[in-house]
């Protein structure tokens, strides 16, 4: 899916907890990062599965992460590869957003 088609799906759901435009209207590099921050939110339309909101990257909870085996969790980086990160990949696609976007679009709903 290109980008586009994904910011036209992402335009019909009505999010009433974001109000990133109006309250920062000043900050642009803050509407890009809400922007990225949900983009997982198109996971929500029936092509995509119709997954609940609460299945959704954008609502974590890290205590509800419990089918991963024991096993692989007790690996040095668990489920993932080395440099797989959120800061390694911005770094490699050459990232000007401030480190602040990053924290934002890691930890923004994560409860």
């Amino acid at each position: 899916m290109s980008i586009w088609k994904c910011c036209e799906l992402l335009d019909k759901i009505v999010d009433e907890t974001e109000a990133i435009r109006k309250d920062y209207s000043d900050e642009d590099w803050l509407h890009l990062t809400g922007f990225i921050h949900d983009l997982d939110k198109v996971l929500l339309f029936s092509s995509f599965g119709e997954l609940p909101q609460w299945a959704i990257v954008d609502l974590m909870n890290p205590m509800s992460i419990t089918s991963i085996s024991k096993k692989i969790q007790n690996t040095k980086y668990g489920i993932y590869s080395e440099k797989c990160g959120l800061n390694n990949v911005a770094k490699g696609n050459k990232t000007t957003l401030p480190s602040v976007a990053l924290f934002i679009i890691r930890y923004h709903s994560f409860y």
